[in-house]
């Protein structure tokens, strides 16, 4: 009888390594994305002109690295992108908010 058991095994791992479809490393995407973004936060940090500038380039950043992922997971729900798309609303309109307030603070027009 355990003889019929392990040849039912062998035959039911055969069919799912058939019916499994190949993945994308969304990890590795992820890693190479975070890394990148990071490159790119720092050398706008030292460059910063303005308090809060950096957490708004952040949500931008972010926001958009994970639209960049989404299409390649399997279990991606339409409120990722809802929210991905929110926080890079958000990080523009706190970069604009910022910017209008620095030259009014200036006295100089809003280009």
């Amino acid at each position: 009888m355990s003889m019929h058991v392990a040849d039912y095994l062998v035959h039911f791992s055969n069919i799912l390594m058939l019916v499994a479809l190949p993945v994308h490393p969304v990890q590795l995407y992820s890693t190479v994305l975070g890394l990148a973004a990071t490159v790119y936060l720092v050398r706008s940090f030292l460059r910063r002109r303005y308090d809060g500038e950096g957490f708004c380039r952040f949500l931008v950043a972010y926001g958009i690295s994970r639209l960049v992922i989404i299409p390649f997971r399997s279990d991606a729900l339409a409120s990722m992108k809802a929210f991905s798309v929110m926080f890079i609303i958000a990080g523009v309109a706190g970069l604009l908010s910022m910017r209008s307030a620095r030259f009014s603070a200036l006295g100089v027009a809003t280009p």
